[in-house]
């Protein structure tokens, strides 16, 4: 007996192909149909035929099964995000303080990552950013964060701490 390979589905924003285990488009980052509650479908959905997806809505959506990672740019590595234990803080380690996430020694400094640079929160289905008056800068989508304001976080955004600049993927 031979096993069943997933169908596969096209996302309804870019048309790139899915398997209906994936909560997100890995092209656009888009919530996928099969990740919502049947009365979250319904409103996509009309007569079974796909409606024009609001991307902003679909890429902000944080399914509660979700996994956060962030993807440095300049090696490619994957930083798993925790968020079990919220708040998530992202930072440099130092003798006495380690952040939730930690970017390591040299190389925090020549990046400009601050000891408490920014935080990860969680609300249900949104996730936020806020800068913690780092020194310099906390940049989503390349906008500077005004310090200790809430911003939404949404898939595949460009998260830049100091110079660090990191992929947001939402899994």
């Amino acid at each position: 007996m031979t096993a069943q390979m997933p169908v596969p589905y096209l996302c309804a924003n870019c048309g790139s192909k899915y398997a209906a285990f994936r909560l997100y488009c890995k092209s656009c980052g888009c919530i996928m149909p099969n990740a919502l509650s049947r009365q979250e479908v319904t409103r996509l959905l009309v007569d079974n035929v796909p409606q024009q997806v609001n991307l902003e809505w679909g890429r902000r959506y944080f399914h509660r099964y979700a996994r956060l990672v962030l993807r440095r740019d300049d090696s490619g590595d994957v930083i798993p995000v925790p968020l079990d234990k919220p708040p998530v803080l992202l930072g440099k380690q130092s003798i006495n303080y380690k952040p939730t996430v930690t970017f390591g020694l040299p190389q925090a400094d020549d990046m400009g990552v601050s000891r408490a640079h920014a935080r990860i929160d969680r609300a249900d289905t949104i996730l936020s950013v806020i800068d913690l008056d780092s020194t310099n800068g906390t940049f989503l989508d390349g906008v500077r964060l005004a310090p200790q304001v809430t911003t939404t976080l949404h898939n595949h955004a460009v998260l830049q701490l100091g110079k660090l600049v990191l992929r947001v993927e939402f899994r």
